[in-house]
């Protein structure tokens, strides 16, 4: 969006100087990616969502996103990120849903990002990082170990320290 298309946008739904002003800043708080989201760069939720300072108050990115570019948010409906990446903000990339159509469209992901079956944590990754941290964890010891046994005094615990 132009700085023009952005006042024009401001002045004919929002009106508030305040909101005119964070709406003017909200461009340079995002970078495009290339699947297209607008990732978000300040500040983020516990839950990963945008948060934005607008009207004295945070406010979700998102959310002053879509009201941005397509209007206002009905009482009692969310906004839905179909790209499902939170903290993305791209009105294109949103849609507004009541609450238990977003719930719904959430639970149909299944998968992780390796095509296993599970909603997180899912198992055969798990396992494969255990087995890859415990290997990592193996080899310092085995060689802390060797360099204990080789050499003696200050000199094998500097040797120990700085090959780890």
């Amino acid at each position: 969006m132009t700085t023009k298309e952005i006042e024009a946008l401001v002045q004919a739904r929002l009106g508030s100087f305040r909101v005119a002003r964070a709406a003017k800043r909200f461009p340079s708080c995002y970078s495009k990616s290339e699947t297209g989201c607008w990732i978000w760069l300040l500040s983020k939720s516990r839950l990963g969502y945008g948060q934005y300072w607008c009207n004295k108050k945070n406010v979700r990115a998102h959310r002053f996103s879509y009201e941005l570019a397509r209007g206002p948010i009905h009482p009692g409906m969310v906004v839905d990120h179909l790209c499902r990446v939170k903290h993305c903000v791209n009105p294109s990339h949103m849609e507004i849903v009541t609450n238990q159509e977003n719930l719904l469209r959430g639970k149909r992901v299944k998968s992780c990002v390796h095509g296993h079956r599970a909603i997180s944590h899912c198992p055969p990754c798990r396992r494969e990082y255990t087995r890859a941290r415990s290997a990592i964890s193996n080899a310092r010891k085995a060689k802390a170990k060797a360099l204990t046994i080789t050499g003696s005094g200050k000199a094998r615990q500097a040797k120990a320290k700085a090959s780890l």
